[in-house]
């Protein structure tokens, strides 16, 4: 009896072993090595101390060849592997347990979850916990294609999310739910997800831009339970600032916002030196956004304060984008002007047949043809939902864009969409260019945009037109404006206006205080464009014979441009009317 009693507890020991295990990793990518030969055998694994990309790797082998089927990393911490540059400290593998059988993941501390399907084509994953603090989660979506995915749970602050899809086809998934605190989140409706009703939200929410389904916590009085998420996200934000906590660059952003925004609740419930704290700490961080600081109303407390002056004007220099352009060298007209500007004719055969895809000519209406450059610019907008974070894999023409968009049900970026509204205005015989916007610090600030200068033949001038917010400026008659004349305006502080339908995806409208004097006002420092402009201009390497290679900067007098290789200072060329007529 004792030998059988033995035998028995010895088989629970082993089932048990097999079923449950605890890894301490000492160091990064020794996952395989410690499990050894029960590396295809454990069920549900826990490791307690680093990993990184292998080790994800190795968890992914475990349930594709072996049993792994639920995965906790609370107690572990996310490292960079090696000199992989397209990993860091943090940072969650994407796409990494695609096709596996993986079923539930808990993480502790993560910096950053990517979008674009981190979490893509798990067939069986029901369920992801983040009970660590959480930098920052792209929209984009994170997860996709998760048909069994039934919940996601933030149970720790989170710092900031995109947006604004955080799942796409996961017909099962009903539950996201808001444990923490939020330092600002743009998640809004799902795609795909059928069972999906709306949020839980449970904790705190700093801010959101989507409040029809993430409301902003009333922060008017914070609760113990309120100001007890808020001081753990600050103290998170404290740990990436004393490097406590390794923090990609690529989240930075995320950490500043959340620390404003812890400012913006302490100062409005009146804790004036809690609230000045976090701003110093925000700025610290990097937050140096001069003009909403200056107009944030959620600082009427706080504003009368001398130390708040004094945070005030230690970012002008930098974070007044407006002040910055008035401050740059003035461009200065060349002896002898650039290469000419050329555009491919509506001639073209391969416009021509954009023409004709488009039906262009039923789009552009009737009407005069400033009218018709702008249906075809809100046309697009409308097709084409604007997704930063994602360029398709097809041939950048507008055709062959369009087509991917439409059959993978996908977005695309600012670049993108300009690139399609240039041809389209191409085909109809209005020269234009897609124009790549760009800060002074365009070396750390990888936030440009891209519109189009499209030619009115009528107006006899160039036209600002961007498909991204469905926007246009004119001056106080109403008279339409171009790129060139915008700038001249906000720096001379003459009358901008707004198209007051100007919005993202229909989902938020802009401002002209957010959209020119702060957004644009930023990126108006370069501009840069292709000498020739025609059907698929930018083929990196593919033009077809005959197209110039120039990708031609206007710069300030004195400023260089690391990435062009050609550089004006000539505004008057790089304005020039085109040579083309209708």
């Amino acid at each position: 009896m004792k030998q059988i009693a033995l035998l028995m507890a010895l088989a629970f020991a082993f089932t048990f072993e097999m079923a449950g295990r605890t890894v301490k990793t000492a160091s990064a990518g020794t996952l395989a090595s410690r499990l050894g030969n029960k590396l295809l055998t454990v069920k549900e694994l826990a490791v307690d101390g680093v990993v990184d990309k292998t080790d994800f790797e190795t968890m992914a082998r475990m349930a594709r060849d072996g049993q792994l089927r639920k995965i906790d990393l609370s107690r572990a911490a996310i490292w960079k592997s090696g000199d992989d540059k397209m990993t860091d400290f943090g940072v969650v593998p994407s796409r990494v347990f695609q096709d596996t059988p993986v079923e539930e993941i808990t993480f502790g501390d993560v910096s950053y979850v990517p979008g674009g399907g981190t979490f893509y084509r798990c067939p069986n994953l029901r369920r992801v916990v983040f009970n660590g603090a959480l930098g920052h989660i792209d929209g984009g979506p994170a997860f996709s294609e998760c048909p069994v995915l039934e919940e996601i749970i933030f149970n720790g602050p989170v710092m900031s999310t995109g947006g604004p899809t955080l799942a796409m086809n996961c017909p099962r998934l009903r539950r996201v739910a808001i444990n923490g605190v939020v330092g600002g989140t743009y998640f809004g409706p799902l795609s795909g997800c059928t069972e999906f009703k709306g949020y839980e939200v449970n904790g705190t929410v700093l801010l959101s831009g989507m409040e029809d389904w993430i409301p902003k916590s009333s922060l008017s009085e914070l609760s113990p339970a309120d100001e007890k998420r808020v001081d753990g996200l600050l103290s998170q934000v404290k740990g990436y600032q004393d490097g406590r906590v390794p923090v990609p660059e690529f989240i930075k952003r995320g950490v500043k916002q959340a620390a404003y925004n812890v400012a913006c609740a302490y100062a409005l419930c009146n804790r004036k030196e809690k609230a000045l704290d976090a701003l110093q700490l925000a700025i610290k961080a990097g937050y140096t956004d001069y003009s909403h600081m200056k107009r944030d109303l959620d600082f009427d407390y706080i504003r009368n304060e001398a130390r708040f002056d004094s945070l005030l004007a230690s970012i002008r220099e930098e974070g007044d984008k407006v002040y910055l352009l008035q401050k740059a060298a003035p461009y200065v007209k060349a002896e002898v002007p650039g290469p000419a500007f050329t555009y491919a004719p509506p001639t073209d055969s391969d416009l021509v047949r954009v023409r004709q895809f488009f039906n262009l000519d039923s789009i552009a209406g009737g009407g005069d043809e400033v009218q018709g450059i702008k249906n075809i610019m809100y046309w697009l907008h409308d097709q084409i939902r604007h997704d930063g974070g994602h360029f398709p894999n097809a041939n950048r023409n507008a055709i062959d864009l369009y087509k991917v968009c439409k059959a993978e049900g996908c977005g695309i970026n600012c670049r993108g969409l300009a690139i399609i509204l240039s041809e389209l205005y191409l085909a109809m015989g209005w020269p234009a260019r897609f124009v790549t916007c760009e800060s002074k610090h365009d070396d750390t600030d990888p936030d440009c945009h891209v519109i189009c200068m499209v030619w009115s033949h009528n107006l006899g001038k160039w036209l600002w037109m961007d498909p991204t917010f469905a926007a246009y400026v004119c001056d106080d008659e109403g008279t339409p404006l171009g790129i060139g004349e915008v700038r001249e305006r906000l720096i001379n502080g003459q009358p901008l206006v707004l198209n007051e339908d100007a919005n993202w995806n229909h989902q938020s409208m802009q401002t002209i205080d957010r959209y020119l004097y702060q957004y644009m006002a930023k990126n108006l420092y370069y501009l840069s464009t292709y000498q020739h402009n025609g059907f698929q201009s930018e083929d990196f390497g593919n033009r077809k014979p005959g197209f110039g290679e120039k990708f031609i900067t206007l710069a300030p007098i004195g400023r260089d441009y690391r990435d062009s290789k050609y550089i004006t200072h000539d505004a008057q060329y790089f304005f020039s009317a085109p040579s083309i007529k209708k």
